[in-house]
């Protein structure tokens, strides 16, 4: 894959990102003004588990379609049909073990019905990432991103509806429910529309051999989501659903945020598994370019969170929810990690180190956890978000060391030494305004980084082409 096309794909998942997530924190806002904290927190409970269990049907069944599409457009087609039909499956008994595990966990009555209903959305959203995964694949990032809008719309919508009928927290759990089962239909319409190749009707004998290949993806997705979500599970179990739905308020904007790194690195995969294939050190430039403007994007976001990044919960949320916001300035305050961790990640993933990435990810998860049962009762959701926080840095360490070893290190270029006047100037803008418009002080801030940055050159010359290249629609 070109620059110029690992860019623009790049740009297509972000933008599209931006625009669901932007319809993301509509929802969040319908959701969480009238819905007392505590259900709130039950609401953030259920997701969680979602994400937790999501994994185990998704089977890391995702990255290794997107591998076979990558390097065999044919044989990626041929597979699909087997893979949905086994994430179909293994949605089935997640979600059971998740509402198992409701019973065990003895949640009280609301709790328990937005788990349930949580948990009859797992099949669904594996469906739909299998398609998302396919179109991965095939590089064809705007396909892909058209699934999540489509989820997005409907979710505004369904909710709305939810919230203007005063169905309180089951509605909304309903309203997701229904979203994710019309968004996985869509998602199968696209592929039998679009993929013409590819094969429905799965076949059970491959699937044994199938989850045999997948289970290393699986296993590393599984120890990550426990890194991002046992937080959320911890918190309710150790200080109640109250904080849980403060926490929930303030890490619904840092998702927000973290749509970036998790994007922009899920381009840059499927062009670092072809380039990797083919030899030579092609991959390598690539890799480092991207790092660079990786971390050039975290480092406005990261110093804008850390000085205001409290104001914007009790301004959308509401003030029942003010205390959330410290979450958004510490975990916002910190985004570079993410850059760092999902880039390094997916490096060591297309070079077939998969061993390493799930050693980091257990290191990660082991020390969050620990983290967490230390930090909690003292700190209750500062000490969560203080785990997060200690975990990522943990794991970006590991992955340095790795890559080093692996994939004998980056070139010095990678590191943006010039975007850290850029950085001062923002700084310094956003600390003279802090009490001023938000609006205004996030508009100051932006354009005195990007004036600073152009000034001092945090940009090269090949990288400043390309941009050009790809603003004028010209060959990467």
């Amino acid at each position: 894959m070109s620059g110029g096309r690992l860019t623009r794909n790049s740009l297509v998942l972000v933008a599209a990102e931006a625009v669901r997530r932007v319809l993301s924190f509509v929802v969040a806002i319908l959701i969480a003004r009238p819905l007392h904290v505590e259900d709130f927190g039950r609401f953030g409970l259920a997701m969680a588990l979602a994400g937790i269990f999501g994994v185990l049907a998704n089977f890391g069944l995702n990255p290794l379609l997107t591998r076979k599409a990558a390097a065999d457009a044919t044989g990626g087609a041929r597979e699909f049909g087997t893979v949905l039909g086994l994430k179909f499956l293994l949605g089935l008994v997640a979600g059971g073990a998740m509402i198992a595990l409701a019973v065990v966990m003895r949640y009280d009555a609301g709790a328990f019905l937005a788990v349930v209903l949580a948990a009859a959305m797992i099949p669904a959203e594996a469906i739909e990432t299998a398609g998302i995964a396919l179109f991965d694949g095939y590089q064809r990032m705007a396909i892909s991103s058209l699934v999540t809008l489509v989820k997005a719309v409907l979710l505004l919508g369904l909710v709305g509806i939810a919230v203007l009928l005063h169905h309180g927290l089951p509605g909304v759990m309903l309203a997701y429910l229904a979203g994710g089962w019309l968004t996985a239909a869509f998602a199968v319409g696209l592929v039998k529309r679009v993929a013409r190749d590819a094969t429905l009707t799965p076949r059970a004998a491959q699937w044994w051999p199938l989850a045999r290949e997948a289970a290393p993806f699986m296993l590393i997705g599984l120890v990550w989501m426990l890194a991002f979500r046992v937080d959320m599970v911890l918190l309710q179990r150790l200080a109640g659903d109250g904080p849980t739905g403060l926490y929930r308020s303030g890490y619904a904007f840092f998702e927000i945020l973290l749509a970036l790194p998790i994007l922009a690195t899920r381009a840059l995969y499927p062009a670092l598994a072809q380039g990797m294939s083919e030899g030579g050190e092609k991959w390598r430039d690539m890799l480092a370019a991207a790092f660079r403007i990786y971390l050039l994007a975290a480092l406005p976001v990261a110093i804008g969170c850390a000085l205001v990044g409290d104001r914007f919960v009790p301004l959308f949320y509401g003030h029942k929810y003010a205390e959330g916001g410290r979450v958004v300035a510490l975990l916002g305050g910190f985004l570079w990690l993410w850059f760092g961790t999902m880039t390094l990640g997916w490096s060591l993933t297309a070079a077939d180190r998969l061993k390493v990435v799930l050693a980091g990810n257990v290191l990660a998860m082991t020390v969050n956890i620990i983290s967490n049962l230390i930090l909690i009762p003292r700190f209750s959701i500062m000490g969560a978000a203080a785990s997060t926080v200690i975990s990522e840095s943990t794991l970006l360490i590991y992955f340095l060391v790795m890559t080093r070893r692996w994939l004998h290190g980056l070139a010095r270029r990678a590191i943006p030494w010039r975007a850290l006047p850029a950085g001062a100037a923002l700084a310094a803008t956003t600390w003279l305004l802090r009490d001023a418009n938000l609006a205004l002080v996030v508009a100051a801030g932006a354009a005195a980084y990007l004036a600073a940055a152009w000034l001092f050159g945090a940009l090269n010359k090949s990288e400043r082409e390309l941009v050009s290249r790809l603003l004028s629609r010209k060959s990467g």
